[in-house]
């Protein structure tokens, strides 16, 4: 019998889904047993990435993630506001 999708385990976008999915699944899982450092500036700075997945649904439950772990992870989130901002005006200001 063949694979109908040999494919996919190559792909790398769904790669990064899956790897995506499979951090989440991990802080979630922290957050839950209640063993989450809230002082790892690592596994913060990469929740915040996550937050550039293509997948709506993933990004806003990023954006549950990092709401509710408050205020250890603002600084990170507003690095990362701050680079959209300069983005945005980049292009409005290339535009006039």
């Amino acid at each position: 019998m063949v694979n109908a999708n040999p494919q996919s385990q190559d792909d790398p976008i769904l790669l990064a889904h899956a790897k995506t999915d499979a951090f989440l699944r991990e802080v979630t899982e922290q957050i839950d047993l209640d063993t989450f450092d809230p002082d790892d500036s690592e596994i913060l700075k990469q929740l915040v990435e996550c937050m550039g997945d293509s997948r709506g649904m993933t990004r806003l439950r990023f954006a549950e993630t990092l709401a509710e772990i408050g205020e250890a992870a603002t600084p990170f989130c507003w690095m990362v506001w701050r680079i959209i901002l300069i983005q945005l005006c980049g292009v409005r200001l290339l535009k006039l």
